[in-house]
């Protein structure tokens, strides 16, 4: 983590961060997660912490981060009584909540996304349970994931019955529990969030492995309020464009290797 933190401000101290402005400081809600969270050092994983920090520093903004449940996150953003919301995939019925960077055919814009992520199944060691990349095999039991996740619909199409938890800071690391002790046949879990519990629960890692196939892997977005979109559309574009041109510097690559401990 020092190296980590060492790579991140040399970067920001090699790039040209502007001056803060009067009326750049932005409210952002984010899944708040014990083991992990788009917004803090994950090492090993992308967590979108490293591009958000140095998207920052070039605009000379301010990022008031909120941690809420998923759910009331994007509910919060949907009402305007935050910004925007950090870490979330492309869900059509979504955009009633808020706006997504998008090209010019009006398509979401992954060049200007915030990471590549997924989700996983993490399964008992010995499972039967398979998964193909669409179809699941010697499904008998629930799978479990956390409410307003987007891998629900998908799960539910390909025959899945969804326990789907609810709020609280630990529901990452309550979804394998739930799992372990026989309520599910498997976890659901965004990527980044299940490989940190196996990475810091030597005692779930002992019972539990993560599916070498994925359920999905996509792009995850920083949204933003149809009300901060409207009140000042030229920021919002300015931000989501920064995130492609930060991505391609030598020192976005630099600290991104850090934190993944290459």
């Amino acid at each position: 983590m020092k190296r980590l933190g060492a790579a991140i401000v040399l970067s920001l101290l090699a790039w040209p961060a502007a001056a803060a402005e009067p009326g750049r400081d932005l409210r952002l809600c984010y899944e708040d997660q014990v083991e992990w969270s788009w917004i803090r050092p994950a090492q090993g994983l992308d967590s979108g912490y490293v591009l958000l920090q140095m998207v920052k520093a070039k605009l000379g903004l301010n990022f008031d981060y909120v941690g809420l449940p998923w759910k009331r996150c994007l509910s919060e953003m949907q009402e305007g009584h935050v910004d925007g919301a950090v870490g979330a995939s492309f869900v059509a019925e979504r955009q009633v909540m808020g706006a997504y960077p998008t090209d010019a055919q009006g398509r979401p814009d992954p060049t200007r996304r915030l990471a590549m992520n997924g989700y996983h199944l993490y399964v008992p060691k010995g499972s039967d349970l398979g998964w193909d990349g669409q179809h699941f095999s010697n499904l008998h039991g629930p799978i479990a994931t956390i409410v307003g996740y987007s891998i629900i619909e998908q799960l539910k199409a390909s025959g899945a019955t969804v326990y789907e938890m609810g709020g609280g800071e630990n529901q990452t690391l309550g979804l394998f529990q739930l799992t372990i002790g026989g309520h599910a046949q498997a976890a659901a879990m965004i990527t980044a969030g299940g490989d940190a519990v196996l990475h810091n629960h030597p005692e779930i890692a002992a019972q539990m492995v993560k599916y070498p196939v994925p359920l999905a892997e996509k792009p995850y977005y920083l949204m933003f309020s149809h009300q901060r979109v409207e009140a000042d559309p030229a920021l919002t574009e300015r931000i989501w464009s920064a995130m492609a041109e930060v991505r391609d510097t030598p020192e976005y690559v630099a600290a991104l290797q850090a934190e993944r401990g290459q």
